[in-house]
């Protein structure tokens, strides 16, 4: 076993929500300022990537 591997732990289901959650959440947030700039198809990429990971909440 490698020397890092003993610090990994498995994941709970809550801590998996709360992973996805965080990446919808950073999705929408970066969605909101590329609007801000006018890129509103990328900003409608991110929404849609954000709509596939809240499938999962």
């Amino acid at each position: 076993m490698h020397p890092w591997a003993t610090s990994w732990r498995e994941l709970t289901e809550d801590d998996v929500r709360a992973v996805v959650r965080a990446e919808r959440d950073e999705r929408l947030a970066a969605a909101d300022q590329l609007d801000a700039t006018g890129a509103g198809d990328a900003a409608d990429e991110l929404r849609a990537a954000a709509a596939v990971l809240e499938r999962y909440l």
